[in-house]
C-alpha cells in the first residue's frame, strides 16, 4: 500500500510484470489443459488470464468489498472456482468433483 501512495509509477510498472509473467503462467496452463481435455477450447485463454488476474487483484481495490461477506482467503477461493467453472469441460468438472469429494 505504501508503494502505491509514495511510488505509484513504480507500482504501476510492478503490477504490470507481473501481470504479465501471471498470465503467461495461466496461459501455459490452459493450454496443457484443454491437450488434456479438461479445458474448453471455445475461449480466448490470455483475455481469460487477464480476467483472472484482475479479479484476484481486485480484493484491496473495490468499494463494495464487503458485499461479499469474505475474507481475503474465501473471496480467492470464490474467484477460482467461478475462473475454474468458465474454463472446464465436463471431463473437467468431472475431475473437479473428484477432487473435492477425496478432501
Amino acid at each position: 500500500r505504501q508503494l502505491t501512495k509514495y511510488y505509484p509509477e513504480i507500482f504501476s510498472n510492478h503490477m504490470a510484470l507481473f501481470s504479465e509473467k501471471f498470465s503467461a503462467v495461466l496461459v501455459k496452463n490452459i493450454l496443457k489443459g484443454r491437450d488434456q481435455g479438461y479445458y474448453r477450447e471455445d475461449f480466448n485463454e490470455k483475455i481469460y488470464a487477464k480476467f483472472l488476474f484482475h479479479l484476484i487483484m481486485s480484493y484491496d481495490n473495490i468499494h463494495f468489498s464487503d458485499d461479499f461477506g469474505l475474507e481475503r482467503k474465501g473471496y480467492n477461493n470464490e474467484v477460482m472456482m467461478f475462473y475454474i467453472h468458465a474454463i472446464t469441460t465436463q471431463k473437467g468438472k468431472e475431475a473437479i468433483k473428484k477432487i473435492n469429494n477425496n478432501k
